[in-house]
C-alpha cells in the first residue's frame, strides 16, 4: 500500500495548523505582555499619588493633586506626571 500521498498531505495540514495557531498566539501574548505593563504603571503612578496625598497635611483644592513633593492641577496632569 502506498501511503506516501495521505503523509504528505497530513504533514502540511500540521504545518499549516501550527503556522495558524503561531501567528495568532504570539500577537496575542506580546499584546498582553504591553497591555500589562502598562496597567502596571497606572497602577504604580495611582499608589504614588494616593500614598503622597495620604501622607500629606496639606489642604488641596478639588482640581489639585501631589506629585513628589509639587502641587499640581488636573488640566496640566501630562506636565506634573511625567
Amino acid at each position: 500500500m502506498n501511503n506516501e500521498g495521505f503523509l504528505l498531505i497530513d504533514t502540511l495540514l500540521a504545518i499549516l495548523t501550527f503556522s495558524i495557531i503561531v501567528t495568532i498566539l504570539v500577537p496575542s501574548m506580546i499584546a498582553l505582555h504591553q497591555t500589562e505593563a502598562l496597567t502596571e504603571q497606572t497602577l504604580k503612578f495611582k499608589r504614588d499619588i494616593y500614598i503622597t496625598l495620604i501622607n500629606s497635611e496639606a489642604v488641596l483644592f478639588d482640581d489639585e493633586f501631589f506629585n513628589a513633593g509639587v502641587i499640581c492641577r488636573h488640566e496640566d496632569i501630562e506636565v506634573c506626571t511625567e
